[in-house]
């Protein structure tokens, strides 16, 4: 059986290259857990996918099992055509102490990851402290090639320490200068490849969002919070403020997604148009049969609206059962877009991990 296979040729999807299970370099790992009686299924292995803005860097994040660390993370980059570039490794092991609980710690684990505008790739790490502090985290900075950049990301690092309210906060994006913003609840934080960290207000505790072509910030709102499906406003920055752009879905539509979804939720802008997830009323799955095991995935879809409100593409999705790793923000588990007006998806199949191209906003724009 081979699933997921795109059906909506109207956003011109292509598949790019494919990843086959394993556990060498360069391949994606995936471990399936039944559980016994009373014990939840999961899985391990890769399953959050990032784009450069050109398009021409892919990157997969997951966790493989390891028999040294208890936690394996790894970032696999990829050029768009499938050539392996590098593995940026980052392993984390706890010690303790039969008496006096955590006793020592090495290493780091991931906990947010994105690329920037200004083509570098950010990831933000954490670890424990031992002294009763609590966490450390820090941002390493690569550039296209996965090398390293000491300078810069020691930067980032005395901005990110210096203001540890960041540290539960959304890493939402950087822009072409290199500004990463961060979103708190009731604020907006940057901080500029020099370490300083700037403050940009909130007229409301809406979600903050990046355009992933212009680096314009939104602010989403719901314009009806007790309709089921709800209406959203998102709200455009201008000159530090914030002001209503665009509604979605379009009041006289509203009705049609009532009927098939029971919410939706916002993974990405891209100039004028929007990337919601869809949720069925009823859990959808699907169940590959892998060299792993057999593997169960939950099934979406993605709605393309234009700034109008209107429904432009329905896309399939389905998600594995693999708890990702970015909890604080950056990626949008197995889906992303580029500045260019591509959007991409991982699809499971029975022996590989595949990277799908679809040519939404291009098409869009070239009408």
């Amino acid at each position: 059986m081979h699933s997921q296979t795109p059906n909506n040729t109207s956003a011109q999807p292509q598949r790019l290259f494919s990843i086959p299970y394993g556990r060498e370099a360069g391949k994606a790992f995936l471990a399936v857990y039944p559980g016994a009686v009373d014990e939840p299924y999961y899985a391990r292995g890769h399953r959050e996918l990032l784009v450069a803005p050109d398009g021409k860097r892919i990157a997969i994040i997951g966790s493989r099992e390891s028999d040294t660390h208890d936690e394996a993370y790894e970032i696999l980059l990829f050029t768009s055509e499938g050539k392996f570039i590098r593995r940026l490794a980052y392993n984390y092991t706890r010690g303790y102490d039969p008496k006096y609980g955590l006793k020592s710690t090495e290493g780091s684990y991931i906990v947010s990851a994105l690329y920037g505008l200004d083509g570098l790739l950010y990831i933000r790490t954490e670890q424990i402290n031992l002294d009763g502090t609590g966490r450390t985290q820090r941002i390493d900075v690569y550039d296209t090639e996965g090398v390293y950049l000491k300078a810069v990301s020691e930067a980032y690092t005395r901005g990110l320490q210096g203001y540890q309210k960041l540290y539960s906060s959304i890493m939402v994006g950087a822009d072409k200068n290199g500004r990463i913003l961060f979103d708190d609840i009731t604020e907006i934080v940057t901080i500029d490849r020099q370490g300083t960290r700037g403050w940009i207000p909130k007229p409301f505790s809406g979600e903050l969002f990046m355009d992933a072509a212009t680096g314009a910030l939104y602010l989403q709102n719901a314009a009806s919070p007790r309709q089921e499906p709800p209406v959203y406003e998102l709200w455009r920055e201008t000159t530090k403020r914030f002001q209503k752009e665009m509604t979605v879905p379009s009041k006289d539509t509203i009705r049609d997604f009532a009927r098939k979804y029971t919410n939706y939720y916002l993974l990405s802008i891209q100039k004028s148009l929007t990337y919601w997830q869809a949720t069925y009323p009823k859990p959808k799955l699907e169940r590959l049969n892998t060299p792993a095991g057999i593997l169960e995935l939950l099934v979406y879809d993605i709605l393309v609206f234009d700034d109008t409100g209107r429904l432009i593409h329905t896309i399939p999705y389905a998600v594995p059962s693999i708890i990702p790793i970015c909890r604080y923000g950056g990626t949008h588990d197995a889906f992303a877009v580029d500045s260019l007006g591509n959007m991409y998806v991982l699809r499971w199949t029975e022996t590989a991990i595949e990277v799908w191209r679809y040519a939404v906003g291009v098409r869009e724009s070239a009408k």
